[in-house]
């Protein structure tokens, strides 16, 4: 499973998202802030969360 590196990333405060073909039920509640894009996704949002992760 991914949660081991996302708790890892957190830790490091990396950015990152989540990307998945299932709904936003299957990650953990501790992962609740975020992001999660679902497939198929927006080209366009994927730009925009990109640019919003950099940002931080």
């Amino acid at each position: 499973a991914a949660y081991p590196i996302a708790d890892e990333l957190i830790r490091q405060g990396v950015p990152f998202v989540f990307y998945t073909g299932y709904g936003g039920e299957i990650i953990p509640e501790r992962f609740a802030g975020v992001k999660l894009w679902q497939k198929p996704f927006d080209p366009l949002e994927l730009v925009e969360d990109i640019g919003r992760l950099c940002r931080r």
